[in-house]
């Protein structure tokens, strides 16, 4: 999972310690495993937090067929912000033209405005928080999506990176380089991609790679085959923020887990 694109229209609340940047990321298995919170302390986050959580996450996306949310929390530790465990589920999820069949959330120690929430204002963020996830990404979706702007855009980007490490100068200036049609194709553990490009002058590049994980951090493509070169093996760092745990490609679809951490 690169690094999930979240807009956070999420500010300021409680006193708690911030995230320190050298701290390991947590990985799933150190996740608190919250009791259900008993009814009668369920009122405020049935009354207020869970629908404004919902009208949040719908603002960030341009479509969700299904959307389930699970908030462990006591009506003091409401009262305080604070919600120490959160759990979405996300079903058909269309998100700025990247199509998602299904993705499953996890926060923990979350600090929200609730304050600021129940004067009717928008629920924010107040501190980094590390969430967790579970992406499926048919191969049909991926399809779908190749018309986004955030797909395009990352593809761009991914053939910049692939013209730089392979010292392969491309025949346009970066500035202007567009992608103008996308052929992706899944294979067990590899991908193939034909990209026809714009520029000062439109020409096309091909690449087949395995895909797989050199670290949490880290995207390795092995036996790449691009520019007409012998295979070789290049890596991607993605960024102190993101913790990929799993990475799964097949014919079918692409499945995506790991955490990273989001910010106000």
């Amino acid at each position: 999972m690169t690094r999930f694109p979240v807009t956070s229209d999420l500010s300021n609340l409680g006193q708690p310690a911030p995230i320190a940047p050298e701290e390991a990321p947590t990985t799933q298995a150190d996740l608190p495993q919250a009791q259900d919170v008993p009814r009668g302390q369920q009122r405020l986050i049935r009354r207020v937090l869970t629908p404004a959580l919902r009208w949040w996450l719908q603002t960030q996306v341009e479509a969700v067929t299904e959307l389930e949310i699970d908030l462990q929390a006591k009506d003091q530790q409401v009262l305080a912000g604070y919600l120490p465990l959160v759990r979405v589920l996300a079903v058909g999820v269309i998100f700025q033209g990247l199509c998602l069949t299904q993705a499953r959330l996890q926060a923990e120690n979350i600090r929200v405005n609730l304050g600021q929430v129940l004067r009717g204002k928008p629920l924010k963020l107040l501190e980094p928080i590390q969430a967790w996830g579970e992406l499926h990404l048919t191969s049909a979706d991926f399809q779908q999506s190749l018309d986004s702007d955030l797909m395009r855009s990352a593809l761009r980007d991914l053939i910049c990176i692939l013209s730089k490490e392979l010292n392969q100068p491309l025949p346009t200036a970066l500035a202007t380089l567009q992608v103008a049609e996308a052929t992706v194709n899944f294979g067990h553990g590899a991908l193939d991609c034909t990209l026809n490009l714009l520029g000062e002058q439109p020409f096309t590049i091909s690449f087949a790679s395995e895909i797989g994980l050199a670290s949490p951090q880290c995207l390795e493509f092995r036996q790449l085959r691009a520019f007409g070169l012998e295979p070789q093996t290049i890596q991607i760092n993605l960024g102190e923020d993101v913790h990929l745990e799993s990475l799964c490609l097949t014919p079918e679809k692409l499945t995506c887990e790991g955490g990273l951490t989001v910010f106000p």
